[in-house]
């Protein structure tokens, strides 16, 4: 946890205020333990995330959640993932190695200097982010048109219903 109360500190001589938001109850007590140096976040609602994210200059994801949410507004975000949904998140990106492991050595060194390059503008560590999701995108896109095209051109009867 030394490394999390490093980094709040780096965040507030950079001059952000650090807010640790908790997508699962569970986070709470952990988050808790940094209460005196960063607010804290929790919502069950997803839109207050959108809002929050939007509203941020870099994301710190520990969370896959937080990788989805800041992905999809454009929000750089830095991910620190240690489960098996985020490591495959980071596999479908093609971006392992952006992926800071919790047990790293140097994390808080890694940590800054990722923050300090997204924050100073070079955000060539999220390209790859970028491009694969506009691939995935036009990839869904194609997989949806063609699934509406088979489903309008199959006539509908109630007996085609009934035997599924």
């Amino acid at each position: 946890m030394s490394t999390i109360g490093s980094y709040i500190r780096y965040c507030h001589k950079r001059g952000f205020t650090p807010v640790l938001a908790c997508h699962d109850p569970r986070d709470i007590p952990i988050a808790k333990r940094f209460e005196k140096r960063a607010e804290i976040f929790f919502s069950e609602e997803t839109s207050d995330f959108y809002e929050l994210y939007d509203s941020s200059a870099l994301v710190l994801g520990f969370r896959l959640h937080a990788a989805i949410i800041s992905l999809s507004l454009g929000v750089p975000f830095i991910p620190v993932y240690f489960d098996h949904r985020g490591l495959g998140f980071i596999k479908t990106y093609g971006a392992e190695d952006e992926n800071l492991s919790i047990t790293k050595l140097n994390l808080r060194w890694t940590l800054t200097r990722k923050t300090d390059r997204i924050l100073g503008g070079n955000l060539d560590d999220l390209a790859m982010f970028a491009q694969k999701k506009e691939a995935l995108s036009k990839t869904m896109a194609t997989f949806v048109e063609r699934s509406i095209g088979q489903i309008i051109d199959v006539p509908l009867t109630v007996s085609s219903i009934e035997n599924g």
